[in-house]
């Protein structure tokens, strides 16, 4: 079974992402907020990893339409995605969707104008994937006029480097959910007018231990996709959604294969 889930594939601007507001549906028994209570404390006694709470964006529903991709969203926090889906997944077994935070991310591999595709190496003082290559990006922040990708845009010029001048292109792929975290992710590629050796210098060091890139290459793509790299789920599927656009559905098809296989 591969370690990810695909809910939706288009090829969406930030125009064809909408979304709408609604009511919290998260309901935490008390096992569950006594859990989450106690995984929050005991993180937060470590001194090698780094923790902050905020508000975040709960996915409750998604559809598709002719005009795009449209998310209903509700309010929860870094700490109970934390406690719920970050460190206790398996309360969506027990307890089921509705008691887990379900914060959306949003992340962005970076296609460079000398043909790779590049993602960060997540520092080793990160909560959820230390060590791990993975897209650029975070959870969605809740406000009145969430736009999706200009939030992307702004945790791509936070972690990256990189302005708005240096994007010549994002572009939303999927709406897809990361197994392993039980948590949806809304996935994209950034194309810029960089090479490759420009954006190693820009990567901030906080978050990420450096850059990790592939070759926008067929070949060079399944090779990764079959080694043992350390990368997560997210990454894998970011590899075969740009696959899919750049080579086509039957590349996809066979790649996608391979994993389910590989990883059963």
């Amino acid at each position: 079974m591969a370690p990810f889930r695909i809910l939706a594939r288009g090829d969406w601007s930030s125009a064809a992402i909408r979304v709408r507001w609604t009511a919290s549906t998260l309901r935490m028994p008390p096992e569950v907020d006594l859990l989450v209570e106690r995984t929050w404390a005991e993180a937060l006694r470590r001194p090698d990893i780094t923790l902050f709470d905020g508000p975040l964006c709960r996915l409750e529903d998604w559809q598709c339409d002719q005009d795009g991709l449209v998310l209903t969203l509700s309010r929860t926090s870094y700490k109970i995605f934390f406690g719920t889906n970050g460190r206790n997944p398996q309360i969506a077994d027990t307890h089921g969707p509705g008691a887990m935070a379900n914060a959306v991310g949003s992340s962005a591999a970076v296609l460079t104008a000398d043909g790779w595709l590049v993602f960060g190496r997540r520092s080793s003082t990160m909560a959820l994937y230390p060590g791990c290559a993975h897209p650029f990006g975070g959870c969605l922040e809740p406000g009145d006029d969430l736009d999706v990708l200009r939030d992307l845009r702004r945790e791509l010029a936070e972690e990256a480097r990189l302005a708005d001048a240096d994007i010549t292109d994002l572009r939303c792929l999927a709406l897809a959910e990361d197994l392993t975290l039980r948590q949806p992710e809304v996935m994209c590629v950034a194309t810029t007018g960089l090479i490759r050796s420009a954006l190693d210098g820009r990567i901030e060091p906080a978050e990420h231990s450096g850059t990790w890139a592939v070759r926008s290459d067929r070949d060079a793509i399944a090779t990764v996709l079959a080694g043992d790299d350390p990368m997560t789920p997210l990454t894998r599927l970011m590899l075969l959604l740009h696959g899919a656009r750049a080579f086509g559905e039957e590349w996809f098809a066979s790649a996608h294969a391979s994993i389910t296989a590989r990883l059963a």
